[in-house]
């Protein structure tokens, strides 16, 4: 099931991405600071470009069975970041992972807290848990990831391997 239906929070609006957000959705993809602690990172425009194009396979089904669901983040009727929703190689059956990427003028706006809420609630009604993994010097998520609340942490795997998962409190 990946239906990627609009989700609309207070201030926020998850869409479908479109052709129209290429330049700046790559532009916040290859920026260094966005991208520190995201798997798969590139300072590259042309592998930007080439991540920007798999989001329409995905959309197209590209994944099969595979959960993972796309949104653009919408601010003030600009687009302002990526958020995904999937099952990953770190999710077990009845999980799935966020991810995410907010351009930097809106750090520290409670935007990710405030669409989180929303993900947790439209996971619960398809009958999924919410988990997230990250490197644990990455602060700023972490405490993101706080205030929403976490049920349970561990770190999982060894050596390079090794991350941090945390359960979200539904």
């Amino acid at each position: 099931m990946n239906e990627n239906k609009e989700i609309r929070t207070g201030r926020i609006l998850l869409r479908k991405f479109t052709e129209a957000d290429r330049a700046e959705c790559v532009r916040i993809l290859t920026d260094p600071e966005v991208n520190h602690y995201m798997g798969g990172r590139t300072e590259d425009p042309v592998e930007g470009n080439k991540i920007f194009d798999k989001i329409f396979e995905i959309y197209n089904g590209s994944l099969g069975d595979r959960f993972f669901e796309l949104w653009a983040i919408e601010y003030e009727g600009k687009m302002i970041g990526d958020f995904e929703l999937k099952e990953t190689d770190n999710t077990v059956a009845g999980e799935l992972e966020v991810v995410y990427m907010i351009d930097k003028p809106y750090w520290g706006r409670g935007l990710v807290p405030e669409i989180l809420k929303e993900i947790i609630k439209y996971s619960a009604s398809i009958n999924k848990s919410v988990v997230a993994t990250l490197n644990p010097g990455n602060i700023k998520t972490v405490r993101v990831l706080e205030k929403i609340g976490i049920e349970k942490q561990e770190w999982i795997g060894e050596g390079e391997d090794r991350y941090f998962k945390v359960w979200l409190k539904m």
